[in-house]
């Protein structure tokens, strides 16, 4: 074994005619850089089994929904209710529920991994304008708040989802107005918090005012994760409409059918009218006008999609298909791409990019493979039984669905503001240490 070189790894070597203070302190001097140096790899070490965790979470995460999904809503009798009519709104009425409890607990990991890794998402989101108290602003750059926030309101909501569900399993049927009841105080729950209701409150102002004034990346960002949410949304009119009409189930089901299907392209008009404003702000990025086409090419697959669902036409379903194909492979093109900003060309890191601000490699690699396998999951509406599905019931097979694509969107979180971060240059943040591998 080569004995230690105290010069090439950084120390001082002390001389026997140095006096014996000097020594005291080169010696000491010599134990902090020891210490700083395994502080620095055990970091490192947390932070490469964090993003392991990350993968182990996002890889079960399908997998478990889709076994608690044949588990029990698979087999849920239509016949425990009085009407097809009051099955679905009653699967609306759950659905729209787990959609938030899912997005609400996998961003509280966004969050918390971005605490780990020291990423100053603050200051991009600017969420210091949203706390009004002196200390709480203070104390927000120390303090995982928001990560408590998110987590603890997953919780609560989570909790009142089960009690709903297990009171429903005990009777062994499905009470709308019990049903409904929940919801109310479900939602009522999630605005309870100042923080999250002025968040998505004033957002969605400044995402209706996009084509007439600047946005904001904080505003961009809610867009783009409504986008996952059309399901929701529709969930949600139905849901409302029933609680509103008093429990008129028909009046929703048979009146309302249009009014799902406007809400339903409503997040892609508001990202078409972010796209543009952008591009009438920086004529020079004309990349935001194919990013517009993006999401032109989501409304044209959601046009013959409901034709073909509602005229069961085959000639529909072919052009519903062959859009559909072509928009995802252009939106998985963008996401890896553009923005994440992987595939960089003769980069040291194959395939990603020369600056990686997560420690774990092989978390890139994951997250390429598995973002594609989660945007074609909608092949599985062509023909359900052929992917194990017992159930043809569209909304049954939509809570599938719109659980897979909130777990793709928390996935393409975690590198989306990584690359922002990057492309800001680090200005105005926390220090932040680039994995150079």
């Amino acid at each position: 074994m080569e004995p230690f070189n105290y010069e090439t790894e950084g120390f001082k070597k002390s001389d026997d005619k140095d006096s014996p203070l000097k020594v005291c302190c080169i010696n000491q001097e010599n134990e902090n850089k020891m210490n700083i140096n395994y502080n620095n790899n055990n970091n490192n070490l947390n932070k490469t089994y964090l993003m392991k965790w990350v993968i182990v979470i996002n890889l079960l995460s399908p997998f478990t929904i889709f076994y608690l999904y044949l588990l029990y809503f698979d087999s849920i009798n239509s016949e425990a209710v009085e009407s097809e009519d009051e099955f679905n709104l009653i699967i609306y009425i759950y659905r729209s529920m787990w959609s938030l409890v899912l997005l609400f607990f996998l961003s509280s990991l966004n969050f918390y991994i971005w605490d780990k890794f020291n990423i100053e998402y603050i200051s991009i989101f600017k969420f210091k304008d949203y706390f009004k108290n002196p200390t709480t602003t203070n104390s927000i750059d120390e303090e995982p708040i928001i990560f408590n926030i998110l987590f603890k309101k997953s919780m609560v909501l989570l909790s009142i989802l089960c009690i709903s569900l297990f009171v429903s399993i005990f009777h062994q049927s499905y009470d709308k107005i019990f049903s409904i009841f929940i919801w109310t105080c479900f939602f009522i729950s999630l605005f309870y918090n100042k923080f999250i209701r002025s968040i998505i409150i004033e957002n969605m102002v400044l995402i209706l005012k996009a084509p007439f004034k600047s946005i904001t990346f904080l505003s961009f960002w809610i867009a783009d994760q409504i986008t996952s949410l059309s399901i929701f949304l529709k969930d949600f009119n139905m849901s409302s409409c029933f609680l509103i009409t008093f429990f008129n189930v028909e009046y929703c089901s048979r009146q309302l059918g249009w009014l799902s299907i406007i809400l339903s392209i409503l997040p892609f008009l508001f990202r078409i009218n972010q796209c543009l404003r952008v591009f009438y702000d920086n004529r020079e990025n004309k990349s935001q006008l194919f990013n517009a086409l993006k999401y032109f090419m989501g409304l044209i697959v959601l046009f013959f999609s409901n034709l073909y669902h509602n005229k069961d036409n085959e000639v529909y379903k072919v052009y519903w298909v062959s859009f559909a194909i072509v928009g995802t492979i252009f939106s998985t093109y963008w996401d890896v791409v553009k923005d994440w900003g992987l595939f960089s060309k003769n980069s040291k890191n194959y395939l990603l990019r020369d600056q990686l601000l997560f420690s774990y490699k092989p978390f890139y690699y994951y997250s390429i493979v598995s973002n594609i396998i989660m945007r074609f999951t909608w092949v599985i509406l062509i023909n359900p039984s052929y992917f194990g599905f017992k159930s043809t019931n569209e909304v049954l097979i939509g809570i599938f669905l719109i659980s897979i694509d909130i777990v793709r969107r928390c996935q393409w979180n975690f590198i989306r503001l990584e690359f922002e971060v990057i492309q800001l240059g680090f200005k105005n943040l926390k220090q932040i240490n680039i994995v150079q591998i």
